[in-house]
């Protein structure tokens, strides 16, 4: 079962995004990028299964998106192991893409809130194929 790593700080859009992907995916939730950068540290500390995708706000408090983005490349690169991050923004996506382009390749798709089930579950299976 893929494993997704959700990153936002609105618990409403967190059970939106977990009921749209289903049974289908092990889901864990992190409510801001701290917890995310925690979750990832302590994995690849301990050798546990890395997420297959995550999914990443661009507007939280205390770490912004991008940064949470910048900390994910420098862990990643540590382990030589691309993880995709959907982000997931109300912002335009033209926006979104000019602020990350320094996160690139790690920056798999947008989505733009609200979202659609299906595009989001398309996308993620997308994400999840291409980091196996």
């Amino acid at each position: 079962i893929p494993l997704v790593l959700s990153v936002e700080d609105d618990s409403v859009s967190q059970e939106i995004a977990k009921d749209a992907l289903g049974e289908g995916y092990e889901f864990q939730v992190a409510m801001d990028g701290q917890q995310a950068l925690t979750f990832l540290s302590n994995a690849i500390r301990t050798k546990e299964r890395l997420p297959d995708a995550v999914l990443l706000d661009m507007t939280m408090p205390g770490m912004s998106g991008l940064e949470v983005c910048a900390e994910i490349k420098k862990l990643s690169e540590q382990v030589k192991h691309v993880l995709p991050i959907i982000i997931i923004s109300a912002r335009s996506m033209g926006d979104v893409h000019n602020a990350t382009e320094s996160c690139r390749p790690w920056i798999f798709d947008y989505i733009s809130k609200p979202f659609n089930a299906d595009c989001l579950k398309t996308k993620v299976s997308a994400a999840v194929r291409a980091s196996r």
